[in-house]
């Protein structure tokens, strides 16, 4: 807020305040961590109404109001919901084997996710419920992309560390025995 004064030739004046508001404008859209995300469950019968299967992530790099996430399904379905402010996919009705007949086994649900304020700025992501009775008991947490590519990088991360030292263990051997003569 400021004040302008003005002044005219024969010494009159007036002065006004004036505020300047700017309204926030959208202009990043939210972007998932992943494109499609795949939540896997070993068995219907232990699963609660509440159950989290799993969450879908997505960021803004927007500020204020319109770097806020809120997230929702496109459409809405009898099994499953999400929590709009952490992205959490959760149970919201008893799951039976009849399910899996009707539906022809695995679940493909759309996400939205966005300010939450009209006309913002939005995106969206496939989040794919995979029901396998082969996945080991308690199998009941999800699995999605980002987890199994960290589980490679990381495995590939543990035989490169188990190489390194396996080459260090050489050369140091190398070196006792040379040192030794």
């Amino acid at each position: 807020m400021f004040a302008v004064k003005a002044m005219d030739v024969g010494g009159k004046s007036a002065t006004v305040k004036v505020k300047i508001m700017i309204d926030s404008r959208d202009e990043f859209s939210p972007q998932f961590t992943e494109r499609t995300y795949r939540f896997v469950l070993g068995s219907l019968n232990n699963l609660p109404i509440g159950h989290i299967v799993g969450h879908v992530t997505a960021t803004d790099r927007d500020r204020g109001p319109d770097g806020r996430v809120v997230y929702q399904l496109t459409t809405q379905h009898s099994y499953f919901k999400i929590n709009r402010t952490n992205g959490a996919v959760i149970v919201k009705k008893k799951l039976d084997s009849g399910m899996l007949i009707d539906n022809g086994r695995d679940i493909s649900l759309v996400v939205t996710a966005s300010s939450g304020r009209q006309g913002s700025l939005t995106n969206m992501t496939v989040v794919e419920i995979v029901f396998d009775p082969q996945a080991p008991i308690g199998t009941n947490l999800a699995n999605n992309m980002n987890n199994s590519n960290s589980d490679e990088s990381s495995g590939f991360a543990g035989w490169t560390v188990g190489l390194l030292v396996t080459i260090l263990f050489i050369v140091l051997a190398f070196v006792a025995v040379f040192g030794f003569m």
